[in-house]
């Protein structure tokens, strides 16, 4: 069992996209078949992103998740929020609609928030 997990800022800072990782499962596919360590024997190749369940801890992280509600922690205090803005240093929440700033290294744990019934902008709600 081999599991690879693709990781990056993508475009427009969003991570890698579907075509992405199935062309990374392909290469990794074609490498692992070559390579004479592996032989000819058999293999389960997982290809997959860090999905929504991992902690944020780079900026990319971040922008990727953009829109996003997350759960801070800060020192002593824990912060909810949307993600509205997001530098290589520095991430700025809408909290209770007040944007709040935070040093990326200041953040000592962020997990997004999941949010069953968010409905998003441009989409119709039935």
């Amino acid at each position: 069992m081999l599991r690879i997990t693709v990781d990056g800022d993508g475009p427009d800072g969003r991570g890698p996209l579907l075509d992405d990782i199935a062309s990374a499962s392909s290469a990794i596919s074609i490498a692992l078949d070559e390579n004479p360590a592996v032989g000819k024997a058999p293999y389960t190749l997982e290809v997959s992103t860090r999905g929504v369940s991992k902690p944020l801890t780079e900026a990319k992280h971040f922008r990727r998740n953009r829109d996003r509600l997350v759960k801070l922690w800060v020192g002593d205090d824990q912060v909810v929020g949307r993600i509205v803005e997001v530098s290589d240093d520095t991430v700025t929440l809408d909290v209770e609609g007040a944007a709040r700033s935070f040093a990326v290294a200041s953040i000592g744990k962020a997990v997004v928030q999941v949010e069953m019934n968010r409905s998003f902008e441009g989409e119709e709600e039935n």
